[in-house]
């Protein structure tokens, strides 16, 4: 199962989550940021400890960036 993250209008299903592609880890390693966005909070709690440093790095960024268009 392919996962189209660039065109999205809705969160993750938990099918879709399970396919995103993973390391031996357990780490996303495509497109994290995309995935991240799309994520639901269970879904996010899910995540190896690695990766939710990831997207609260990525949350940070975003609200940066809010802040930066006000």
């Amino acid at each position: 199962m392919t996962v189209e993250l660039i065109e999205r209008t809705t969160k993750l299903t938990n099918a879709e989550f399970s396919a995103l592609r993973r390391n031996t880890e357990g780490r996303i390693i495509d497109d994290f940021d995309m995935a991240w966005v799309w994520m639901t909070d269970a879904q996010k709690e899910r995540l190896h400890g690695d990766d939710q440093s990831r997207g609260f790095d990525v949350d940070e960024e975003i609200r940066h960036m809010m802040a930066d268009l006000y």
